[in-house]
């Protein structure tokens, strides 16, 4: 792509897909018909939502804590929290409970994915931070 040839009033529009890629596409304003695209690929992190067995998990967020409930109070859970690039930024592990807290004190504003993980199923959650 030559950025040189998108006008500065460019406008830039990303389209995410659920195999993991996103293109962008930065389009003149002077002339539509200049434009450029970039396809981003994340390889070893699942971007989108996952299906488990057991749908009952939810995720609540509360100033600078998440709740997540319907756990299994049997079972260990990690939970990994990514950042948009999927870099890890925390892991813990619990045990089921009523409700767990994980906290996101120390975080920047930005979008988020907590991977909730047992033995039986793993799902994970996008939510914002602002």
């Amino acid at each position: 792509i030559d950025l040189a040839q998108i006008d500065k009033n460019g406008v830039l529009t990303a389209i995410g897909k659920e195999d993991g890629t996103i293109v962008v596409r930065a389009t003149s304003v002077a002339n539509e018909m200049v434009y450029g695209d970039i396809t981003l690929t994340k390889k070893g992190f699942i971007t989108g939502l996952a299906n488990t067995n057991d749908d009952h998990i939810t995720l609540c967020r509360n100033n600078y804590e998440l709740w997540i409930t319907g756990l299994k109070e049997t079972e260990k859970y990690t939970l990994q929290l990514f950042d948009l690039s999927g870099k890890m930024q925390k892991n813990e592990t619990s045990k089921g409970a009523v409700v767990c807290h994980f906290s996101l004190s120390g975080l920047t504003d930005g979008v988020y994915f907590l991977q909730v993980i047992s033995q039986s199923q793993s799902k994970i959650f996008r939510f914002v931070l602002k």
